[in-house]
């Protein structure tokens, strides 16, 4: 898993979304010819370290209102390409929806495109872009107005450059709220999204081995006389499954944990480790012990209906019976991988407990 923080930073044309890159990692970054005019469509990759940290920040193509739905559909697009069928390393990491504070009002465009974020298991930050030109009580509103619609999202009033006014300097601000917040994100965005993923791995394992038992059941021979055989392989598939449904989400997430860990590392935070918060120790996965597909009661095909309906109806009603008992598995398995979702969210709430201290309500 490749170690890169994505980070994109969205919003309306004008709205200082090249400013506040610049302010947050130096330099005249966006000016600089990394990476593509940002007035092209799409979302444009720029390359950068912060204390060797590789990160990669999309700088999206300005929204402008009247081609919204234009704009809807590149990100529509750029979500899928970043979805949990997607490793970690593909996902955006922070999500920063700028809206300027001074001379705007919350759009219905912006709220459109917000939840669409969401709606794809991302957490967003607003950064009210522009906030040295408004006053306490307009930031107050504005702030207002947004929560209105998205509850408790939190919001970064921000000035991305330094300005000298007939009242005197106005400094920057806003930046180690924004670093703050994206630390907190690396673990938003497992908690949100790492399920999810484990999930859909467990749920493609699932449906190949669905697929693999009912074909093999065809094997089944005239009159079921070869069906223990067919059960004793059933039984072999089944305990790969086992083992493998707790290899795979084992592996994704230690790599996607580990990961994460290096963006805290490299941007000088501490981190639990796996051990300290108990997240994958040998109970983890202690209801693979109850998935027995065998010891489900078994219909057995009775020596009767095989003399009176023929051998024909005798492997037919063999591989009824197996088909049955493959469908009752699979409530046992969506089970146990429910549980597996859980018990991984869970346990990244916990770690993000021990790693984040509460932000202060924005």
């Amino acid at each position: 898993m490749t170690i890169s923080y994505n980070v994109a930073v969205v919003g309306q044309t004008g709205v200082g979304k090249s400013s506040l890159i610049n302010y947050l990692y130096g330099g005249d970054v966006v000016k600089s010819g990394v990476g593509r005019p940002v007035t092209q469509n799409g979302f444009h990759p720029l390359e950068m370290e912060i204390n060797g940290l590789p990160v990669t920040i999309f700088d999206s193509w300005g929204l402008e209102v009247d081609r919204h739905e234009e704009w809807m559909a590149e990100l529509n697009q750029e979500l899928k390409r970043r979805d949990v069928s997607e490793s970690a390393d593909k996902w955006f990491h922070s999500v920063f929806y700028c809206i300027q504070a001074g001379g705007a009002r919350f759009q219905h465009c912006d709220e459109r495109i917000i939840k669409k974020f969401i709606e794809n298991n991302y957490n967003v930050s607003v950064v009210l872009t522009k906030s040295d030109y408004i006053s306490e009580n307009e930031e107050f509103q504005l702030k207002m107005s947004i929560r209105d619609v998205f509850g408790d999202i939190y919001i970064i009033p921000v000035c991305s450059e330094r300005k000298v006014t007939r009242s005197g300097v106005s400094e920057p601000f806003g930046k180690e709220d924004i670093e703050r917040k994206a630390y907190s994100d690396f673990f938003d965005s497992m908690i949100l999204r790492l399920p999810l993923r484990s999930e859909k791995l467990m749920r493609d394992m699932r449906d190949a081995w669905l697929l693999d038992s009912r074909s093999y059941i065809g094997r089944v021979g005239m009159a079921g006389f070869y069906e223990s055989d067919v059960r004793e392989d059933l039984d072999k598939r089944f305990a790969q499954l086992s083992s493998d449904l707790s290899s795979v989400v084992d592996c994704e997430v230690k790599e996607t944990f580990r990961m994460f860990g290096e963006f805290s590392w490299r941007l000088g935070y501490s981190l639990p480790s796996l051990s300290d918060i108990d997240l994958l120790k040998g109970n983890f996965y202690k209801e693979n012990a109850n998935l027995k597909w065998w010891e489900i009661p078994l219909l057995a095909v009775a020596t009767p209906f095989i003399v009176v309906f023929g051998l024909g109806f005798g492997r037919k009603m063999s591989e009824k019976d197996l088909h049955t008992d493959v469908n009752s598995v699979l409530f046992d398995v969506d089970k146990h991988i429910n549980f597996c979702v859980n018990q991984i969210r869970a346990s990244l709430r916990s770690v993000r407990s021990k790693a984040v201290p509460l932000l202060e309500y924005q």
